[in-house]
């Protein structure tokens, strides 16, 4: 059920800068899973958890315009950078930041736009499957290179990608027209009907 599609796609909005936010906000605070089976202790960054969120989020606007996605990652963008210049975060960190969600997201919205027509689970995952290490993978090398020996670092991307993927996945069920306006509802309504007319 849609309540106030267009209240809803500024709601996501506002998730989605905000994950992004508080992602940078936590982004050099980490906690240790234990235990991982073949791996051992793995270094998780908290911002991760927000980060998760972000490229199901990011699918989420997709739904409602690209117009709309362009508008988040710049909003948030933004955000985040003015953010980071006044309480001081070391630029090697803004900067990681930066290029990476730029590229991540970049490529969530290129492979999530090639499948388009596929169903929403697909094309969600797909994108996800694409963007989700190039983002952690960037980010943990441009972040942490001197500061962490390589495996730390290793060990770092691999804690992201298994979390982002958890989170992301775990997203997905939020129904995919929860987001859209009723104008784009009743437009693809009256789509199927003609096709049924036709038939």
């Amino acid at each position: 059920m849609v309540v106030n599609g267009a209240f809803m796609v500024y709601a996501c909005l506002l998730c989605y800068s905000l994950c992004v936010l508080l992602a940078n906000v936590f982004i050099d605070s980490f906690i240790t899973i234990p235990n991982v089976p073949l791996i051992g202790e793995l270094p998780l960054s908290i911002g991760t958890i927000f980060f998760g969120a972000i490229f199901t989020l990011r699918d989420h606007l997709h739904q409602s315009g690209l117009k709309y996605v362009y508008i988040g990652i710049a909003f948030s963008l933004i955000i985040t950078l003015t953010y980071n210049y006044y309480v001081g975060i070391p630029t090697q960190f803004i900067a990681a930041s930066f290029l990476s969600l730029m590229m991540s997201e970049l490529t969530n919205t290129a492979v999530f736009q090639k499948f388009i027509h596929q169903t929403w689970y697909k094309k969600v995952l797909k994108s996800n499957a694409a963007s989700v290490p190039v983002d952690s993978t960037l980010f943990a090398f441009l972040a942490f290179w001197g500061v962490f020996p390589l495996t730390q670092i290793l060990r770092i991307i691999i804690a992201d990608i298994l979390f982002k993927y958890i989170v992301a996945t775990a997203i997905i069920i939020i129904p995919k027209d929860f987001f859209k306006s009723s104008k784009q509802l009743k437009d693809e309504n009256s789509k199927m009907k003609e096709k049924s007319n036709i038939l």
